[in-house]
C-alpha cells in the first residue's frame, strides 16, 4: 500500500472529510473505491450497500434541492400540515443515512458554487437538515486540480477548511501489480485502527497547543490566507483545522503509520509551511520517556525551556491515564512536585488539574503530601469548585 493509500484509509477511519486531489487518468476514484471495499470486508461499513460499501455520488451533477432535499409535508389526524420533514432527493444521500457506507464524493472541483454551501454543512454537521448520517458513514472526495478540471471551481474558504488535503501520488509498481493482478491487489495492507486510538489526542493536543504557545507558532492558530483565494481554497490553520489535524495525527501515530503519512495528514488540514515547523518544533523538544520519570520521581530533572517543561508534564498525566493505578498516580504527584523547586510550578499545576480527572484518578486513590502543595495555585484559578479531592 502506497504512502497516499495509507494516509486515505487513516482520515476515513478517524472520521476526517479527505480529499484526493490530482491530475486526470491517475485511477484516484478506484484507489477510493477499493480502500472503501478493503474497509467493509474489516467491518468498518455495510458491504451490501452500493458497490461493496461505497456509495459514489457526482456532485457536479447535481442540484442544491438534492441535498438541502425537498418538502414533505406531515398531517395530523386532522389532516392539518403539522410539520415539513425534509429529505435528500439524491438515493445516495439518503443511503449514507440509513447505513453504514463510504460516502464518495467524485468530482467535487466541478460542482456548482451553490453546491459548497449545502455540501460543507452536510459534512460538517454529518446531517441534512434534521436527518442525520449513519453513525459509521465517512466522507471522501476526489477531484482535478481547477487548472485540469472541465468546469473548475476553487473552494470556498470556509468549506475547504473542513477537509483534510491529500495530494495524489501515483505510484507505479502499485499500478503495474494492479494491472498484471488486478485491482483487487489495492487493498493489501489496509487494517482497522486500534480501538484505543482516540486515546492519543490528549497527547497531541498538548503538543499542537505547545507549538502555538512557542515564540511564533500563535500566528499559525487561525491565519485564513484571505487575500489569496487559491491558498483559501486549500489547507490552512483555524480552530477546526488544527482539530482535525490532531485527531488524525493521534489516529496515524496509534497505527504506526511513518511520519510521512503522519505529515501528509498534518499538512493537509493545516498546510505545508505549518506542518514542517510543527514537526521540526516536536523533533526539538526531545520529550524525557515518562515511564522512567515515573519509575524514579527523585531522579527527575526539570527542562529549562518551558514549552518542554509543560510537555512532559502533560506526557506524565497522560501515561497516568493510559495504565492507571495507585501507585503510578501517586508517583505522578511526586514527579509533579519537583517543578516547584525549578520555578515552573505554574506549569505542574496545570497538568496536576489532569491528575484529578475521573478518567485518570484510580479507585482507592487517596490525597497525597504533595498534591497539597499545588492547592493554593489550583484554588487561586477557581479549580475546586465543584471538584471532589
Amino acid at each position: 500500500m502506497g504512502q497516499v493509500e495509507q494516509a486515505l484509509a487513516i482520515a476515513i477511519q478517524a472520521n476526517v472529510p479527505v480529499a484526493l486531489e490530482g491530475p486526470p487518468g491517475t485511477g484516484k476514484s478506484k484507489r477510493v473505491e477499493a480502500i472503501g471495499r478493503a474497509l467493509a470486508k474489516a467491518g468498518l461499513f455495510d458491504a451490501n450497500v452500493g458497490v461493496d460499501g461505497t456509495v459514489t455520488w457526482i456532485a457536479s451533477q447535481n442540484d442544491p434541492v438534492d441535498v438541502g432535499g425537498v418538502g414533505i409535508p406531515e398531517r395530523n389526524a386532522e389532516g392539518r400540515v403539522v410539520n415539513v420533514a425534509r429529505l435528500p432527493a439524491s438515493p445516495e444521500l439518503i443511503l449514507a443515512m440509513r447505513h453504514g457506507v463510504l460516502l464518495f464524493l467524485d468530482e467535487i472541483s466541478q460542482c456548482d458554487p451553490t453546491m459548497q454551501a449545502p455540501i460543507m454543512s452536510a459534512i460538517q454537521e454529518r446531517r441534512i437538515g434534521v436527518n442525520p448520517f449513519h453513525e459509521k458513514t465517512r466522507i471522501a472526495f476526489a477531484y482535478n486540480p481547477v487548472e485540469l478540471a472541465a468546469a473548475g471551481r476553487l473552494f470556498a474558504a470556509p468549506f475547504a477548511n473542513r477537509i483534510c488535503f491529500l495530494k495524489d501520488q501515483p505510484d507505479y509498481d502499485a499500478w503495474s501489480q494492479g494491472m498484471m493482478f488486478g485491482w483487487e491487489s489495492a487493498e493489501l495492507g489496509i487494517s482497522l485502527l486500534p480501538k484505543d486510538w482516540e486515546d492519543r489526542i490528549p497527547e497531541v493536543n498538548a503538543l499542537a497547543v505547545g507549538f502555538l504557545n512557542a515564540a511564533d507558532g500563535r500566528k499559525h492558530w487561525n491565519d485564513c490566507p484571505k487575500a489569496d483565494e487559491v491558498k483559501a481554497s486549500g489547507p490552512w490553520p483555524s480552530s477546526r483545522s488544527w482539530t482535525n489535524a490532531m485527531r488524525l495525527y493521534a489516529a496515524a501515530l496509534a497505527s504506526g503509520a511513518p511520519k510521512a503519512v503522519q505529515m501528509d495528514l498534518v499538512g493537509g488540514c493545516v498546510g505545508d509551511a505549518v506542518v514542517t515547523k510543527f514537526f521540526a518544533y516536536i523533533e526539538a523538544l526531545d520529550l524525557p520517556d515518562p515511564e522512567v520519570w515515573l519509575k524514579d520521581p527523585d531522579k527527575v530533572v526539570v527542562p529549562d525551556r518551558g514549552d518542554r517543561a509543560y510537555a512532559a508534564a502533560n506526557g506524565v498525566v497522560l501515561a497516568v491515564k493510559r495504565q492507571s493505578t495507585v501507585a503510578r498516580w501517586t508517583a505522578a504527584w511526586k514527579v509533579l512536585v519537583r517543578y516547584l523547586p525549578a520555578g515552573k510550578g505554574d506549569m505542574a499545576a496545570r497538568a496536576a488539574e489532569g491528575l484529578f480527572r475521573e478518567d485518570v484518578k484510580p479507585a482507592g486513590a487517596k490525597k497525597v503530601p504533595e498534591m497539597t502543595q499545588f492547592f493554593p495555585m489550583l484554588d487561586k484559578a477557581g479549580f475546586f469548585k465543584g471538584v471532589r479531592i
